[in-house]
Formats: structure tokens, C-alpha cells, sequence
């Protein structure tokens, strides 16, 4: 990591290098998912969400259901639901058994740009990771996960 960021004094622990080894290949990792997803006029952040409801039931979620299992934090999710709802790629609806509750539901177009993404996005997770065993991956998602769950 110091070489290709070019750093010339060392690290001040080894949990600073693993933090900025983490952001580094996040970055890299991230580039061909940006442009991918640019080429469709979407954001990660979106077809996360759509990715999301996809996987509901017909009902929906609500916005806080959404924001509890998107992989990363959204500051706005209400303004990203209302340009997806814009772009006609949800719906909102009114629960029946409480009208103050509000599902986000995916509509046929959500569906298909969600649907038309996954195969491409899996050709990309499959190259990135294409010089790694099948162990090595379970061990990295393994000390991935343990690193989210420090309890």
C-alpha cells in the first residue's frame, strides 16, 4: 500500500494501514461498478434500493425498512425514493391496515433495470475477483464480517 500511495514515512499503526488498505481497494473496486452503472443512468445507491424491493414481497417496504438493509448509509433516502418514483421505477403505496404507513414498491421498469443490471454486475464481481481461491474469499468475507462486528 505505501508504494502505491507513494508514502514515504510508515504508517502510525497497523489499524491505519488496514483502514486506508480497506478505502484503497474500495476505490478500485468501485470504478467499473461507477461506470457500469453510469452506462444505465442509475447509482449505486439506486439499484441498491431497487435491489432491495426486487427481493419484498408484493407489498413493499417502508423507507426505514430500506434504509435498515441498504449496504451503505443514504443521507436523503426520501429525495433518491422520489427520483426513483419520478423515473417510474417505484410506487408509493398506503398500508390498508394503517394509513400513516407509506410502502415503497417496485414497479415492472424497476424490476426489469434491477433485473437487467445483476448479470453484468456478477461478470464484474467475478473478474475483480478472479486471481482469488474460493478459500482466500471465504476468509476475507470471514475477517470482513468479524470487522463489522467488533461486540
Amino acid at each position: 500500500l505505501k508504494d502505491e500511495i507513494k508514502q514515504k514515512k510508515p504508517f502510525s499503526s497497523i489499524q491505519e494501514e488496514c483502514f486506508l488498505n480497506l478505502m484503497r481497494s474500495m476505490s478500485i473496486l468501485e470504478k467499473p461498478v461507477l461506470e457500469l452503472m453510469k452506462t444505465r443512468g442509475t447509482t449505486p445507491a439506486q439499484y441498491n434500493v431497487l435491489r432491495i424491493l426486487a427481493g419484498a414481497d408484493e407489498s413493499g417496504l417502508t423507507c426505514g425498512e430500506i434504509k435498515e438493509r441498504m449496504l451503505t448509509r443514504v443521507p436523503d433516502l426520501t429525495r433518491m425514493i422520489d427520483r426513483l418514483l419520478k423515473d417510474g421505477l417505484v410506487e408509493r403505496t398506503r398500508s390498508q391496515h394503517d394509513r400513516r404507513v407509506v410502502h415503497v414498491v417496485i414497479t415492472s421498469d424497476g424490476r426489469k433495470v434491477a433485473t437487467s443490471l445483476k448479470p453484468e454486475l456478477s461478470g464484474l464481481h467475478k473478474d475483480m475477483f478472479s486471481h482469488m481461491t474460493d478459500s482466500d474469499l471465504s476468509k476475507l468475507n470471514a475477517l470482513l464480517t468479524k470487522i463489522r462486528h467488533t461486540e
